[in-house]
């Protein structure tokens, strides 16, 4: 029993060292371990408060931003209403400027037909820059008024004055 005995008590110790080296292994330091998740968290949580408070001066600027061009827009609302109205007339005016054009270009065209001038562009550019044209439209002046004396007078009926736009009419003058 003696060498029973022995042999326990060198199990006993064998599994007592063996207990121990495997025990260092799974003893885990807790703290030591998890410091740099436990930093790591708190750098995150600083930059997240910092970037709170830059959101919300942010946020706090562009209320004020706003509210001051709010006051600003409607300080300025009827002079922005104002313009627009002019603008409005300006349209008219132009509109009216092109229907009077077109109506005075007839009656241009009309007149030349009448007398008998140079009706296209190239004619009259063609009259402008021959000086011979001077010389020829005064003769052919002196021998249509002669002709006219031996027949009888053309009866020429007054000459009616378009319609023009005045601006008076769109725009207060007394502004």
């Amino acid at each position: 029993m003696s060498n029973n005995k022995m042999q326990m008590n060198v199990n006993d110790k064998m599994i007592e060292e063996t207990a121990k080296d495997y025990a260092a292994y799974l003893q885990v330091n807790l703290p030591s371990q998890t410091r740099g998740v436990h930093e790591a968290v708190d750098e995150m949580l600083i930059r997240l408060e910092e970037f709170e408070s830059i959101v919300g001066m942010v946020q706090n600027l562009r209320a004020e931003c706003t509210f001051e061009h709010l006051v600003r827009f409607r300080s300025v609302h009827p002079a922005l209403m104002e313009l627009c109205k002019r603008i409005d007339a300006l349209e008219h005016v132009v509109a009216r400027a092109s229907i009077d054009l077109v109506s005075l270009e007839a009656a241009v065209e009309a007149a030349e037909a009448e007398l008998g001038a140079s009706t296209t562009v190239s004619d009259r550019l063609f009259g402008i820059f021959n000086p011979l044209s001077l010389f020829k439209s005064k003769n052919q002046e002196t021998t249509a008024a002669s002709s006219s004396t031996t027949q009888e007078p053309s009866r020429q009926e007054p000459f009616v004055l378009p319609t023009i736009y005045k601006t008076e009419d769109a725009f207060n003058t007394s502004q």
